[in-house]
Formats: structure tokens, sequence, C-alpha cells
């Protein structure tokens, strides 16, 4: 290709670069208007050699047609490889779009037109490049600037900033940052807690508003000394909160760029809190020392006193201002000065506090004993210039001590010799003490008790009384229990154990051998056994008796009003009427009957007492068995009461026999203690589980005193006395019904009527 260029274009150029310092736009500019004067191929002015720019001419499809050598030499590449090449197969694949927007600019408008692109080397890397690019009607001509390194920084410096400003936010002591009018440019969230206000209140504020202890021309005076001398300047102060309390502050102030001021900030409340509470402690201190009943004083390593409170003084009876400079020895009377020096040595070579216990005489000269605690106070070398003292009366308690230990060896004693088994266990229930009785009854020494590995499966073979006695152990409720105990030879005693609580969840188990209590109660048991045996044969002899004397009672008149009717009816057998024999043969047949019915009684008395009744359930309707009871009671009772019945339907499990006499004799009763004329309810109604039956009359009623006795054998109510009747029936039905597995009761009220009501498992 021809590559001349003439010779008015290249001085042309060269002086603008001159002029310009090679500025590359006027460059391009000039150069795209006689760019008709080009020849490439073999043009040896170069003219754009003259620039560090890159600076290369494609034609109208992109194609690069020149480049010059800091385009080769920057991007590594032989101009050979580069002309002839599609300018676009150099530029990252990110960067196509925005490159042919630019293009399609240019074509568009052919005016100047600037972007941005990432352009491949050699090596395969790419290099950030800014262009400036114009065109004629040929040809494209471009210089750029490579901007990678800048890019590079610009991304460092924009790391930095956002690792800084994490740093910032992360932070604990609160962050904030105004300039030199006091105006807020930045705050972290730290300093937003602080003070109780949000990023966006505090940008609106300045310094001024919320410094509540260095007025403002002093925070003006220190911002000018820290833009000035550049300086770390460190202030105490009080930020107001937004909830108008003060909080106290530690600030850090440092100049940051452009006369601004970064402010590192550090609540100090706790801090400031706790040096007045400090303070306080200090007055506080001072003053329970002066009002302080134990001993205080301080003195030297050669006794001289440099301190003593009130309390001391008083003890040793002088007067607080003149005991500084006094030896201490001089103010107790007998004392032993040996342990004295011998503590002081101590305290020279190991100034911890240790404590003692010394006599002295104070000023009554009565004997007492006090313990001190000291301790050396060190310069700064660590030498013992100075022991602090505080001592304390201790005689009333070395008196109790004396007194506590003659207790103690009286209880000992009496521990040793009582005989009662006395057992001290541990909060884990180990052994602790078992006294002199203990070993004479069960045979095992404390030091065995406590070396075997299970000594309560000694005592206690069996695992579930064993479980049984623990339990008591660990109630410990103070009861007595009876166990029997093994003891180590084999042999089992009876013995009684209470067990009680100590202090620190220990317990004492209280133990004695009741073998003889056992006997004597065991005598006892087996003597009321017969006196029972007695009472109850007593009882059925009077029940045999008081039977016997009933039925000869109630067989006495059915007997006699027969033996009359029969003789009326012989005597007078040829004057009578055939009516009148019909009806005295019907009275001797009532009369057979009731004989028989009180015999049945007997009968179904004795075979339910002895446990022999017949029992063979089987599915009965209630309503049908009722209601042939009715009919057959009616028809005895010649229809003079009112018989009510309301029943649910369905079937019980029961014996259909004796069901019919529970029903019967519950239903006769009725009707036998109620006036004529009066009504009978019998009501049954089934329940979830269970059928009820409730038979209520308008009877007499039964008096209360009666009631619990009803169900009695051979026990009539004593309203109803002079009334034919065993006294059998109730207590028949009674057993009858449980013998079903139910149940019966009865209420009633004089002169109101009685109700009965059993029930049956449905």
């Amino acid at each position: 290709m021809d590559r001349s260029i003439s010779t008015e274009l290249l001085h042309r150029l060269e002086r603008i670069a001159q002029q310009r310092h090679c500025s590359l736009e006027e460059l391009l500019t000039v150069y795209a208007d006689h760019a008709e004067d080009i020849r490439f191929p073999g043009d040896p002015y170069r003219f754009f050699e003259l620039t560090d720019a890159f600076v290369c001419v494609t034609d109208q499809n992109g194609v690069l047609l020149y480049v010059n050598p800091t385009f080769c030499q920057v991007l590594g590449y032989e101009e050979a490889h580069l002309i002839g090449q599609p300018y676009l197969s150099f530029v990252h694949p990110d960067d196509m779009t925005a490159t042919k927007a630019a293009e399609k600019q240019l074509k568009a408008e052919r005016t100047i037109v600037q972007f941005e692109n990432r352009f491949r080397c050699q090596n395969g890397r790419y290099r950030s490049l800014v262009w400036v690019s114009t065109r004629n009607e040929q040809h494209t001509y471009a210089i750029a600037l490579d901007v990678t390194n800048t890019k590079l920084m610009e991304q460092q410096l924009e790391q930095a900033s956002k690792e800084n400003e994490r740093i910032v936010r992360s932070i604990f002591d609160g962050y904030l940052l105004g300039d030199v009018t006091g105006t807020i440019l930045e705050v972290n969230q730290a300093y937003c807690n602080m003070v109780g206000y949000t990023r966006e209140e505090l940008l609106q504020k300045t310094v001024f508003e919320l410094d509540a202890g260095i007025p403002p021309p002093q925070i003006n005076k220190n911002t000018d000394q820290i833009i000035r001398d550049d300086i770390l300047m460190v202030i105490e102060t009080q930020h107001r909160h937004k909830n108008g309390n003060l909080v106290d502050v530690e600030i850090n102030s440092v100049q940051f760029q452009n006369r601004q001021i970064a402010c590192f900030i550090r609540d100090i409340s706790q801090r400031k809190r706790l040096e007045r509470q400090i303070r306080h402690n200090e007055q506080l201190y001072r003053g329970l020392i002066e009002s302080q009943i134990d001993f205080v004083c301080r003195y030297t390593p050669d006794t001289l006193l440099t301190y003593a409170n009130d309390a001391y003084c008083r003890f040793m009876g002088v007067p607080q201002d003149t005991v500084i400079g006094m030896s201490f020895l001089t103010l107790t009377k007998n004392a032993d000065t040996k342990p004295i020096f011998d503590r002081i040595r101590e305290v020279l070579r190991d100034p911890s506090p240790d404590v003692r216990v010394f006599s002295a005489e104070g000023s009554t000269g009565k004997k007492r004993w006090i313990q001190w605690i000291d301790y050396g106070i060190t310069d700064e070398a660590g030498a013992v210039v100075e022991i602090q003292a505080v001592g304390r009366d201790i005689t009333q308690l070395i008196e109790t001590q004396e007194r506590l230990a003659e207790r103690e060896d009286t209880l000992s004693t009496i521990f040793k010799n009582i005989p009662v088994m006395l057992v001290q266990l541990d909060q884990e229930r180990r052994y602790q003490y078992v006294n002199q009785h203990w070993v004479d009854v069960l045979g095992w020494t404390l030091e065995e008790i406590q070396t075997h590995p299970n000594i309560m499966a000694e005592f206690y073979p069996d695992p579930e009384y064993r479980a049984e006695v623990m339990s008591v152990i660990t109630a410990a409720e103070g009861d007595w229990h009876d166990f029997k105990t093994r003891t180590r030879d084999g042999t089992f005693v009876d013995t009684s154990w209470a067990n009680i609580w100590l202090s620190n969840e220990r317990r004492l188990g209280i133990g004695q051998v009741i073998t003889h209590r056992i006997e004597l109660e065991n005598q006892r048991i087996y003597a009321h056994q017969l006196e029972m045996e007695l009472v109850k044969e007593r009882e059925l002899r009077e029940l045999k008796d008081h039977f016997v004397s009933l039925v000869s009672h109630e067989f006495r008149t059915p007997l006699s009003a027969m033996t009359t009717t029969v003789s009326l009816v012989v005597d007078y057998f040829d004057r009578l009427s055939r009516e009148q024999v019909l009806e005295k043969l019907t009275q001797i047949r009532q009369q057979i009957r009731r004989m028989v019915d009180m015999m049945e009684d007997a009968l179904r008395f004795s075979r339910s007492d002895a446990g022999m009744t017949e029992f063979s359930p089987v599915e009965v309707k209630v309503s049908t068995l009722c209601q042939k009871v009715i009919d057959t009671l009616q028809l005895v009772d010649d229809y003079q009461h009112t018989i009510i019945l309301e029943a649910d339907s369905g079937s019980v499990q029961a014996d259909p026999r004796l069901l019919d006499h529970v029903l019967t004799n519950l239903l006769a009763n009725a009707i036998k203690y109620s006036p004529a004329g009066t009504a009978i309810n019998i009501e049954v109604t089934r329940q979830a589980d269970f059928w009820q039956f409730a038979v209520q009359d308008e009877g007499i009623g039964v008096p209360e005193d009666d009631l619990s006795r009803l169900f009695e054998p051979f026990y009539r109510a004593t309203n109803v006395r002079n009334l034919p009747g065993t006294g059998l029936g109730l207590s028949i039905v009674r057993d009858y019904v449980i013998l079903h597995g139910g149940d019966i009761k009865v209420e009633s009220t004089i002169g109101v009527g009685t109700t009965f009501i059993f029930t049956l498992p449905a």
C-alpha cells in the first residue's frame, strides 16, 4: 500500500504538536482534514510516532490500516500482525456493545466521539483504553490513552474506601466526620446508637448542637489547632442524647482530608459512673473505717502505729490522737511477743493476707481473744513499708466453741452408750457415722460399711423390699417404719426406723430392735382374733335365737288361724253353705301361702349367706319383666293401688329369677306399706354403662335412724314391727343386686313415701 504523506501536512502537524505538546485531538482533526494526501505504504514520516498515545487508522469496515509504534509496543504485537485485522477482533467481549454503539454514532454524526473499552494484548491480557475518534468518507482515525493503571488505582481506591467505610461502620466506637464549620458530614451506626438519633437526623445537625461540655468558641479553637499542627487531640466531654440525657464521651480527633476532622467517639459513661462510685466508695470507706466495730490499725515493721481507728483506741483505752508513733506492744499487757514478731517477719517475706488469733488484755484487764487479718503494704520496689491489720474480738466465739466442744463430747458419750441404733448419711446417702449399739446389733462397723460396694443389699436382700426401705430413707419424714433387717451373721431381726433431715441435706436414722414388741403385738392380735371369733359366735347364736323366736311367732299366728278355721268347718260343717266352706278353705290357703313365703325367705337367706345362690344371667327385656311383676301383684292387690311404669326399651344381662324376686319384693313392700288409692311409680332408665331401677311409693316412710340398718338380716323398721314380716326380704334383695354387680340405696321421708333405687351393669 502507498504510505506517502505531504511535506506541508507533516510540517503543520509537527508545529501543532510542538505548540500544543502533542494535542492528539488537534492532530487527528488536522489529519482528517488532509487525509486524502496520506499514502500509507512506505511513508517515512510517521508523524504519529511523536506521541506516547495509541494511534490507529481503519477503513470503513474497521480493518486496521495503520498503528503507531506505541500501539505495537504496549500491546506486544508486531505491526504486521495488526495491519489488516478487524479492529473489533481485539475488543473485550463485554465491551463490544459499547464500542459498536460509538462506531454507529461516529458514522451517523461524523463528529469526534469518545468511548472506552478493553483491548487484547499479545499475551492474552487486556488493557483499558480511552479512545477519541473521528472519520471522513474513507477512513476512521482514532487515538487512545492507556488508562489501565489509572483504572487499577481507581479500583484499589474504591476497594480501600469500601474497606475503610466497613471498618468505620463496624467499630464499636462512634465515628463522626465534620468540617471546620462544625457541619456533620458522616456518622456510623455506633454513634447513632450512642446519642439516639438516626443518621439522617445527625446529618442535619452541627457538633455545636450535640456537644454539651465544650462551648463553641473552644470547639473552633480546638479545630484550628488540629488542622494547623496536624495533631491528634483527645478530650472528654458530654454529648446530648435525643432523650435529653447527657452521655459522657472521650473524643479522639485528627485531621482527615480537605480540612475535615475525623472524630472517634467512645462512650465512657460507665467508666465515669465507676469513677464517681470509686470516689464515693473512698469516702464511704473512710466513714466505715472510723465507724467500724472491728479494730483497724497500720504500723511499721518496728511496731510503731501510723493509724488506728476509734474502735482500736477504745479497746486499748487510749485517746485516738495519742497513739500515732506509739508501739502497739506498749498498749497490750502481758502479751506474748514471740508469735507477733514471727508474724511480722513472715509479712516482710510475703505480704499476702493471713489470719491469726492472739490473746490480749484490753482496758478492762480481762483476757480477750482477737482474730487479726493483716497484710503488707509495699512501695514501688516491692518492700513492705507498713502492715495493715483488722482485728475482731472473738472472745465470745471462742467461749461458745468451748461450750460446743463440751456439748459435742456429751452428745458423743450419749450416742456411744444409748441403747438405740444411730446412723448418719450424707447427701449421697453415704454412711458417715454409726454408733456402738448399731455395731452390737447388726455386726457391721463403719469402716466395713464404707468399703462395702452395696451394704444395703446385705441388710435387705430382696430388691423390692430394699427399694421400699430406700424410699422411706429418702423421704426422711420422721415417721416410724418397721422392717426386717439382716445382720452380719445372716439372721433377721425386727427393727423399727425413723429418718429425719439434718442440715446440708444429711439424714439421721434412729433404729431400735422390736422383736419383743412384735411378739407382744402378735399375742395381742391373736387375742383379738379369738375375741372376734367369740363375738361372731355370740352374734350367730343370738341371730339363731332371734330367727327361731321370729319364726315361732310368725308361724304361730297362721297356725292358730288355720286351727280355728278348721274347727269351725268341722263343728259346723252341716250348718255351713258351700260358699262359706270355700271361704274358710281360702283363708286356710292364704295362711299356708304366708308360711310358705316365710320358709322361702329363710331358705333364700340361708343360700345367699352361704354363697350358694345359683346365678345364671341371660338377656332379659326390662319392660317385659317389669310388666309381668306388676300384673301379678295387681291381681293379688285387687287393684287397690295405681302402679305406673316408665321404662326405657332394651335388655339387661341378669338372672330373670333373681331380678323377678327383687322387683316383686320392692313392689310388694310398696303395696304393703302404702294406703289404698295411692300411686306407685316404677321408673327404669338406661344410662351410659348401667341400668337404674327406681320404685317410689306414697306410703308411711322409714324413720331416719332405721335407714342405715334397713338391709341387715332380720332388721325391721321401728314403725312396722307390729305388722307381719321376717326382716329378711330387703337383705335378700341387697344380696341379689350385689350378685349382679350392682348397688342399692333407699331414700325416705316419714309420711311422704319411700324410694328404693338399685342399679345393674348395662
